[in-house]
């Protein structure tokens, strides 16, 4: 199930993840799917370069009636870690669109990017580049059948299990995981002290009406809990804080004690310096009917 957009049609953003999966069984139709590869195959160079801090971690320039893709070291984009197989994906995106690829070749300017999976995708060619990134690395069936294997782990640690498999960083690898597990109920990112995104799941949104949150700021978090936590402690840190929340206290208007106001389980994971990735999902030790996913 794709991740929903506002700003793209449901039937557009199908046909972003059905293109991306097809190239993905095409060129590597088991294991983790080489982004470098599907570049070999469209006869397309990508040169891995230094390019400052403050511009691009990728870009995807036409000239002279060749194709050319450029990948920023200087913003952590080393050639096979999981940053750089995400921008590079998400150029493929941009090459491998039909609209995008016609668009370069017309003489629309290279499309610079800045990796971040959906953060600060403005325009809809970026979101649709980025959607294509993440099911172009983690194709649908395949990150399926994989997921099933890990109903008995905290969303979270099954999301760290399966980027060692897919070769992801655990963010975009959380997202997608959250798309499979009816338990799950927002993901939430922390960066310089307040919340940088958050993604309410569809069927918590529609159907148990979870639509506006709360807790904007780290001052608004309780000190005890595993967001704070997290926050608190080392970049270098690699530890799963866990916490009890309810949906009261991060969902407005949503009754305390009420039907809606369920038991939350609260899991929080440092991503080095970049902040904080948080998950909520129903607790499992107070059993409550979780709402059926939303398929399409």
């Amino acid at each position: 199930m794709p991740v929903r957009s506002n700003k793209l049609s449901r039937e557009r953003e199908c046909e972003i993840v059905e293109l991306a999966e097809m190239h993905a069984d095409e060129a590597c139709p088991s294991g983790a799917v080489d982004p470098l590869a599907i570049f070999s195959n469209e006869e397309v160079p990508v040169i891995f370069g230094s390019y400052g801090e403050g511009t691009f971690d990728g870009m995807l320039e036409f000239k002279a009636g060749k194709f050319a893709a450029f990948c920023n070291i200087d913003r952590g984009n080393e050639k096979g870690t999981a940053r750089a197989r995400f921008t590079l994906a998400h150029e493929l995106g941009h090459l491998l669109i039909p609209e995008h690829r016609l668009a370069l070749m017309n003489g629309t300017a290279a499309h610079s990017s800045r990796c971040g999976m959906f953060d600060g995708a403005e325009d809809d060619e970026e979101f649709e580049a980025d959607l294509f990134a993440s099911n172009l690395l983690m194709p649908a069936r395949r990150f399926e059948l994989a997921a099933k294997k890990l109903v008995s782990a905290t969303p979270i640690k099954a999301a760290l299990s399966l980027k060692e498999q897919f070769k992801t960083s655990i963010l975009s690898t959380a997202i997608r995981y959250g798309e499979h597990r009816t338990e799950v109920v927002a993901l939430i990112y922390w960066k310089d002290e307040q919340i940088s995104w958050r993604r309410i799941q569809d069927a918590f949104f529609y159907q148990h009406q979870f639509r506006k949150w709360k807790l904007d700021k780290v001052s608004q978090l309780p000190p005890d809990c595993a967001t704070a936590a997290a926050l608190a402690g080392s970049h270098s840190s690699l530890e799963v804080h866990d916490s009890v929340l309810s949906a009261n206290f991060c969902f407005e208007r949503v009754a305390m004690g009420g039907h809606r106001d369920l038991i939350l389980r609260e899991e929080a994971l440092r991503l080095g310096s970049h902040g904080v990735l948080t998950v909520l999902s129903v607790h499992p030790k107070f059993p409550t009917t979780t709402p059926q996913s939303v398929t399409w």
